[in-house]
C-alpha cells in the first residue's frame, strides 16, 4: 500500500483535524496543494496514483507527495507531543542537544533541567540517563567560565539510582553503557563510585549470561556493556575484540536499506579501539571492510547513505593513519583518493557538520606535513581556520594545528611571520601542549636553527614515548630533518 494513504487512513478524527491545521499554519497559501492531496485522500477508498494526479491538477506531483508525508509525520509528533509526556521528554532532549551544539549552555540547562523533572514524574528512567548525561556535560563544559563541580557527587547518586534501576532490566542495558559515559569523563578508578557501579552492571544477568542462550539482541546489549568496562579500565584490546563482536551482530542479517548507518558506525567504533589498543592489523582489515560497503548497490545509489559512508571511511582512514608509525603506498593511495574526493566535491564538504569538517582537514593537514609536503598542510590548515569559526571547541586540535602551521612557515622559510607565531604560542602557554616534551623540543631547535643559522645537534628521539598523532608527525619531522637514525 501506498505509504502516504496508508498513514492518512490510519489517522482519528482529532488527529485529521490536527494535521489540516498544521498544513495550513506552515504554507504561505491558503489552500496549499499539500493540504488539496490531504483532503483527497482523505476520501479516496483506495488509492490509484494516476487518478489521484488527474484529480489534483497539480505539477510537481511527487514533490507534493513526500512533503505531505513528512508535515503528517511532523504534525503527529506535535499531536502527541501534547498529550503524550513521554513523547514530550524526548522532543525536550532533542532541542537541548541543538542547543548543545550551537553552545548555548545556558538555555540548554534550562531545558535540561525541564526535561529532567519531567521525565522523573514519570519514572521514565532511559531517557533521563539521557537527561543526567547532559547534566554531566553541561557542568564541564568548556565554555563554562564558572564550573560547580560540587553537584557533580549528587548527580552521580542520582546515575547510580538510575543504574539500578536498569540493571534489572536486561532487555535495555544497551542504555546502561550511556548513562555510564559521564563516570569515565568525571571520575578516576579510584572513586569508590567507580566500584558500585561496576558491581551494578556485573549484578545485571545480562552480562554473565552464555552468549548461544540469548537473542541477538540481548546479546549486542551485553557485548556494549563489555566494551565500557574494558574502555573504563584501559583494557583497549579486550575492547577490539567486543567490537569485533558487535560488527559480526550487525553483520549477521545484513540489510543495507534499513542498516547501512548503524553498519557504518560499528566499523568507525572498531577503528577507535584499534587506535587505543595500537592494533594496526585489525584496524586496516576494518578500513578494507569498510571499503567494500561502499559497493552495495543500495548504499552507492542512496546520495544520503552515501555521503555518510563517505564522511566515516574519510575521519577513519584520517584518524588510523595519523596514528600509524609508518604509511605503506597502498595506504598513502587510500589518503590520495579521500584528498582527491574532497577537492573535486566542495557541496560535499559543505554539508558535513562544523566538528567533521574540523576533524577531516586536522588529519589530512597531520598526514600531508608526515609526507613533507608543507604547501599542501598550509592550504589544509587554511581551510581548518575557515571551517572553524567561532568554535572554540576541541582546544587541543586547534592548539596542534598551530604548532604544525609553526613548523610549516620555518620549513618554507616564512620566517617573519614564523618569529611572530612563534612568539604569540610562547606567551600564551598553551595549557595542552605547554609540557608536551615533543612539541617543546621541536619548538626549541626551531629556535636555535634561526639563532645561529646552523643546524643545533640532538640526541636521539627513539626512546620518547609518543602520546598521540601530533608526537608521531613531529618525530617524523624532526628525523628527516635533523637526519636522526
Amino acid at each position: 500500500m501506498e505509504p502516504l494513504f496508508e498513514i492518512i487512513k490510519s489517522l482519528t478524527k482529532a488527529e485529521k483535524s490536527h494535521c489540516r491545521k498544521y498544513i495550513a499554519l506552515h504554507s504561505y497559501n491558503d489552500k496549499p496543494p499539500q493540504l488539496k492531496l490531504f483532503d483527497l485522500l482523505d476520501k479516496e477508498d483506495s488509492y490509484l496514483e494516476k487518478e489521484v494526479k488527474l484529480k489534483l491538477k497539480e505539477k510537481n506531483f511527487a514533490s507534493i507527495k513526500f512533503s505531505l508525508y513528512d508535515q503528517i509525520q511532523s504534525s503527529l509528533r506535535d499531536y502527541h507531543e501534547q498529550n503524550n509526556k513521554h513523547i514530550k521528554a524526548w522532543g525536550m532532549l532533542q532541542s537541548v542537544d541543538i542547543l548543545l551544539y550551537k553552545n548555548l549552555i545556558s538555555q540548554a540547562e534550562v531545558l535540561n533541567l525541564k526535561a529532567k523533572k519531567l521525565l522523573i514524574s514519570i519514572d521514565n528512567q532511559h531517557l533521563l540517563s539521557r537527561a543526567l548525561y547532559n547534566e554531566i556535560k553541561l557542568l564541564t563544559a568548556p565554555e563554562k567560565v564558572e564550573k560547580d563541580t560540587s553537584k557533580c557527587d549528587s548527580i552521580y547518586d542520582e546515575i547510580l539510582l538510575n543504574l539500578k534501576s536498569l540493571a534489572y532490566m536486561s532487555e535495555n542495558a544497551l542504555h546502561m553503557s550511556r548513562v555510564t559515559t559521564p563516570i569515565r569523563q568525571g571520575l578516576n578508578k579510584n572513586n569508590p563510585l567507580h566500584q558500585q557501579i561496576m558491581d551494578g552492571i556485573a549484578d545485571s544477568k545480562l552480562i554473565s549470561a552464555v552468549d548461544s542462550e540469548l537473542s541477538d539482541n540481548l546479546r549486542l546489549s551485553k557485548y556494549t556493556l563489555e566494551l565500557f568496562v574494558h574502555n573504563f579500565e584501559g583494557n583497549f584490546q579486550k575492547s577490539v575484540q567486543a567490537n569485533l563482536k558487535i560488527v559480526a551482530l550487525a553483520l549477521k542479517d545484513l540489510d543495507y536499506r534499513i542498516n547501512a548507518r548503524y553498519i557504518i558506525v560499528c566499523y568507525r567504533n572498531l577503528l577507535g579501539s584499534c587506535v587505543n589498543a595500537k592494533d594496526w592489523e585489525t584496524g586496516s582489515t576494518a578500513i578494507e571492510e569498510l571499503e567494500k560497503i561502499a559497493k552495495n548497490d543500495i548504499v552507492s545509489s542512496t546520495p544520503k547513505i552515501f555521503s555518510y559512508y563517505m564522511e566515516t571511511y574519510i575521519l577513519c582512514i584520517g584518524y588510523l593513519f595519523s596514528n600509524l608509525p609508518s604509511l605503506s603506498q597502498v595506504q598513502l593511495d587510500k589518503l590520495y583518493n579521500a584528498q582527491k574526493y574532497l577537492e573535486s566535491n566542495r557541496a560535499f564538504v559543505e554539508q558535513l557538520r562544523e566538528d567533521t569538517i574540523i576533524l577531516i582537514y586536522y588529519y589530512l593537514s597531520l598526514l600531508s606535513f608526515r609526507q613533507f609536503d608543507y604547501s599542501q598542510t598550509l592550504s589544509y590548515i587554511n581551510d581548518f581556520f575557515i571551517y572553524r569559526k567561532d568554535n572554540n571547541r576541541f582546544q587541543q586540535i586547534i592548539s596542534s594545528i598551530r604548532v604544525l602551521q609553526i613548523v610549516c612557515l620555518f620549513s618554507t622559510e616564512q620566517y617573519d611571520v614564523f618569529n611572530s607565531y612563534m612568539r604569540n604560542f610562547k606567551r600564551n602557554k598553551d595549557p595542552y601542549l605547554g609540557e608536551n616534551f615533543i612539541v617543546n623540543y621541536t619548538l626549541d631547535c626551531l629556535s636555535n636553527d634561526i639563532k645561529s643559522n646552523r643546524k643545533k645537534t640532538i640526541e636521539n628521539i627513539d626512546g620518547y614515548s609518543m602520546s598521540g598523532e601530533l608526537d608521531i608527525a613531529l618525530q617524523h619531522w624532526l628525523k628527516q630533518k635533523y637526519n636522526l637514525s
